[in-house]
């Protein structure tokens, strides 16, 4: 063996102790054990620190390690048990230590402790003091990289020369550690898995089935089962492979084998799978695998353990991936007055927004942004019974003097939208017969001028100012409120 400690063989020097001290006598080995197992606790001669260092090395290595009494005063005899889990370590031998004469050694590897006395044996009786080594511990690694077992002192047992007990203060314990990673054999742990998928009804997705974790794979078989009431198999084409073989002639299930020229190692594509939804929205099946047979390329070619491998199953749901068709935008009428709390001609306020929606499964929500008005960036529509068309009636406290392409959102029971269709809406101000989005002088001046016709008429909509809810002419009276307006003796027309 290969001890890692500096300076000479420290495992004969072990053997050698141990041989020099039972040379002494069978008599006084009795003697010792009796004096320091059975005797009674008296009292505390002085702090005493017993311990033994964490240890690591790798894997079927060895080393020696001390146990160390330290700030000890007069030890004459003591004895220790080291407890450890012996899946982890051994104890090849101990010896050596600072009191001369070995009584009692006990390596017990199956059951994971060692049981170890001395003594001390001069002419003059004395015990040592100081730091003490009590023993070395040959210690080898028998488990595997990243294992560890504690090192535990137990059943401490020291006397002085007085035949006086000495009690530790404490008792460091340490740890034995095997260095490196834990090995994992390969294809230990392999998953086949196969994912969720979807499609539109009549429609086709292509599915994937892969190996994860798997080391040297050149071949393998597996079998696909699903409900054809839902869905079918139509093709198997091959993925990370140089061939796939199939049949899938019987309904429910897809038997596929696959072959390389290669070993495949990590996460590798086995096949893939044309799906093909023949159901109706909302169903589903599930994908279930199994896993016939996975082999290595070798040589060997060799069985992958079906124990060691894990399947991973998915859902094929047929889902409407279709949006909404949404058509026949109007607003009648297409231009309305601004409001601003003032009575109109009825009907010159307000518009009726219409759209046509249809969709395969059906509609959830309609709803239109109206926030260039100053409404709702979300305004509800509502469907006429009957019909296909939503409607919602809107009014406009803002957005004057433009055009307006008021944008719907159609969306159905599956979540799809559609945004690509607006309404168009004109807004005007009410005494802007000039169009440049104020009410002022000039335009009380026009409609002067249009009751002599010396301009172009201005239309009833922005021009009949007077009385609120309009009298279907533009005359002076109109030209008249204007003018009142603009000195604020009339409310804003």
């Amino acid at each position: 063996m290969n001890y890692s400690i500096k300076g000479g063989d420290k495992m004969a020097e072990l053997k050698k102790y141990r041989g020099e001290a039972k040379k002494k006598g069978t008599t006084v080995v009795l003697a010792a054990i009796t004096v320091l197992i059975s005797f009674i606790p008296v009292s505390a001669a002085a702090i005493t620190t017993v311990s033994i260092q964490d240890v690591s090395i790798g894997e079927g290595e060895s080393t020696i390690v001390p146990i160390m009494i330290n700030d000890v005063v007069d030890v004459k005899g003591a004895y220790f048990l080291l407890s450890y889990d012996p899946a982890v370590v051994h104890v090849e031998d101990i010896g050596s230590s600072d009191l001369n004469f070995e009584t009692y050694e006990d390596i017990n590897n199956s059951a994971g402790f060692t049981r170890y006395a001395v003594m001390h044996v001069t002419a003059n009786m004395s015990g040592l003091s100081g730091a003490v080594k009590f023993a070395d511990v040959a210690l080898t690694a028998v488990g595997t990289a990243g294992a560890s077992s504690p090192l535990t002192i137990d059943a401490v047992c020291m006397l002085d020369s007085g035949s006086e007990e000495i009690r530790p203060r404490d008792v460091n314990n340490g740890t034995f550690s095997i260095n490196g990673t834990p090995y994992t054999p390969p294809n230990d742990n392999v998953t086949v898995g196969i994912p969720s998928s979807s499609a539109a009804p009549g429609d086709t997705a292509i599915v994937p089935i892969t190996v994860y974790n798997v080391t040297d794979l050149g071949a393998g078989t597996l079998t696909v089962t699903y409900d054809p009431e839902v869905c079918a198999v139509t093709d198997v084409t091959t993925g990370d492979f140089y061939t796939v073989t199939k049949n899938i002639t019987v309904s429910g299930i897809a038997i596929l084998s696959t072959m390389g020229t290669q070993g495949h190692t990590g996460d590798i594509a086995f096949a893939n799978l044309e799906i093909k939804a023949i159901g109706s929205c909302g169903e589903t099946s599930h994908l279930d695998l199994t896993v016939e047979t996975l082999k290595t390329y070798g040589p060997p070619v060799e069985t992958i353990p079906p124990a060691a491998i894990r399947v991973s199953n998915g859902i094929f749901s047929i889902v409407d991936e279709v949006a909404p068709s949404v058509t026949n935008p109007s607003a009648t009428p297409a231009t309305i007055l601004n409001d601003n709390g003032r009575p109109r001609i009825p009907g010159t306020n307000r518009a009726q927004l219409n759209v046509t929606v249809t969709d395969t499964i059906g509609i959830d929500t309609v709803t239109i942004d109206v926030s260039p008005i100053g409404g709702s960036s979300a305004e509800e529509m509502t469907n006429i019974a009957g019909t296909d068309i939503w409607t919602v009636t809107v009014n406009a406290p803002a957005g004057i003097n433009h055009t307006h392409n008021l944008v719907v959102t159609a969306t159905d029971t599956s979540g799809n939208s559609d945004t690509s269709v607006s309404i168009p809406l004109t807004v005007l101000r009410r005494g802007d017969v000039l169009r440049d989005d104020v009410v002022d002088i000039g335009d009380a001046l026009y409609l002067l001028q249009w009751t002599t016709g010396d301009v172009s008429d201005p239309g009833v909509l922005v021009g009949d100012v007077n009385p609120a809810t309009g009298d279907g002419v533009v005359d002076v009276g109109d030209a008249l409120y204007l003018l009142q307006w603009t000195t604020r003796e009339a409310p804003e027309p």
